[in-house]
C-alpha cells in the first residue's frame, strides 16, 4: 500500500559483473526514472554496471571521496543527500546504486545519514566481493562451527578463534598480520574488471586500489 512518500532504493550491484546482479536489482535499475551512483574522481565502476543493465538509464553521479578527512567526507555526502532529495521531489523514486552489498561498507548509508526528507527506504542486497573471492579461490570460507571475521584495513590483535578473514580496503600491515597468524592469504584485485588478479601470496605486498584480501586457515 502506498504511503504517499517518495521511495529511495539502496541497490547493491554485486562485485562488478552485470551477470551477478540480482533480478530485483536489475528490475529496479530498468524501471526507476533516475539512478545515482558514486564517483571516485572522474570514474565510477557502479555507473559502468548500471549502463550495462540499462543503456538508457539516467545516471546522476555524486562524489565519494577516498579520504579520511571527516569534514571533506561530510561535505560531499551532504551534497549528495541534497541531490537525492531534489530528485525524489521531482520523480518520486530514485535508486542509489553501489558495488557490493548495500549493507556492507556501502556509501549508500553516508547519503541516507544526511537526508532531511521523509522517504521510504527499500534495500536490495548484492553479492559481496568477499564471497566472489572465495569462489575465485575455489575454497569454502567456513564450514560447520567455523568463525568468519569481516573487517577493514587490518584484523584485530586476537585471531585465535577465527578461521577465515575477509579484509576490505586492506593495508600491507593487515596482510602481514594474516600471514604471521598462519592463514593462507589471497589477494583479489579488480574483480570482474579488466586486469582481474587472484593469487595466493607468501609475503606481504601493497594491495593497491579495489582489492579484497581473504585469509583462510
Amino acid at each position: 500500500m502506498s504511503t504517499g512518500r517518495p521511495t529511495l532504493y539502496g541497490v547493491g550491484l554485486g562485485p562488478g559483473d552485470p551477470d551477478l546482479v540480482t533480478l530485483r536489482a536489475a528490475e529496479v535499475i530498468r524501471r526507476v526514472p533516475v539512478v545515482m551512483v558514486p564517483f571516485v574522481g572522474a570514474s565510477s565502476r557502479a555507473a559502468e554496471v548500471v549502463k550495462s543493465l540499462n543503456p538508457e538509464a539516467v545516471i546522476v553521479g555524486y562524489q565519494a571521496p577516498m579520504t579520511r578527512d571527516r569534514r571533506e567526507r561530510e561535505k560531499a555526502y551532504r551534497k549528495a543527500a541534497r541531490i537525492a532529495e531534489e530528485l525524489l521531489r521531482e520523480h518520486g523514486e530514485v535508486a542509489v546504486c553501489s558495488l557490493g552489498d548495500v549493507t556492507l561498507y556501502s556509501t549508500f548509508w553516508h547519503v541516507v545519514r544526511w537526508l532531511r526528507a521523509d522517504v521510504n527506504v527499500e534495500l536490495i542486497p548484492g553479492i559481496p566481493a568477499g564471497l566472489l573471492c572465495a569462489v575465485r579461490i575455489g575454497r569454502p570460507l567456513v564450514m560447520g562451527n567455523d568463525r568468519l571475521l569481516v573487517c577493514t584495513r587490518e584484523p584485530p590483535d586476537r585471531l585465535d578463534d577465527v578461521d577465515a578473514v575477509i579484509l576490505y580496503k586492506p593495508i600491507k600491515r593487515g596482510i602481514r598480520r594474516l600471514l604471521e597468524e598462519g592463514f593462507d592469504v589471497y589477494l583479489c584485485r579488480e574483480l570482474c574488471f579488466p586486469g582481474e588478479e587472484v593469487k595466493k601470496i607468501e609475503e606481504p605486498e601493497d594491495p593497491g586500489y579495489l582489492c579484497t584480501v581473504v585469509g583462510i586457515r
